[in-house]
């Protein structure tokens, strides 16, 4: 793919590639994740990867992934994240992307004492509905 910087002006980097990963990483953000909804956002291609190769399996990633993140003494508050520093390259016809951001995982209520940051790096793909989706649904070990 030959890439292009996105220059914000434009429909696909205004919103929709920083909204697709927006949606994907912050539907942990309930006492009750969305897997569901996380599982959906990603291309068959990420679904390959032999530890979430199905929705009972990325849902044992992502609940031990967040056990590993929350603190002994958060006690039953979440663990949420945010997305910062979004940026994008993407292909000439616009249906492929290369985003680059960093997660800021906290305890909820204590937004300004993170408890870990992941600098990531994602492919996306634009969809015939018009949705952007993960190629990597997973975050780095610590």
């Amino acid at each position: 793919y030959e890439l292009y910087q996105c220059d914000w002006s434009s429909d696909v980097c205004s919103s929709d590639l920083e909204h697709g990963v927006r949606e994907y990483f912050e539907s942990l953000n309930h006492h009750l994740p969305n897997f569901r909804r996380m599982y959906l956002l990603l291309t068959d291609d990420a679904k390959q990867v032999s530890e979430i190769d199905s929705f009972r399996r990325f849902q044992a990633y992502w609940n031990y992934r967040l056990s590993q993140l929350r603190p002994a003494d958060a006690g039953w508050r979440p663990v949420g994240v945010k997305v910062k520093k979004f940026t994008a390259k993407y292909n000439r016809n616009r249906t492929w992307a290369r985003a680059s951001y960093r997660l800021v995982f906290h305890v909820r209520g204590l937004e300004a004492e993170p408890v870990a940051s992941f600098e990531m790096s994602s492919e996306l793909v634009k969809a015939a509905d018009g949705m952007w989706y993960l190629n990597e649904g997973r975050i780095p070990m610590p």
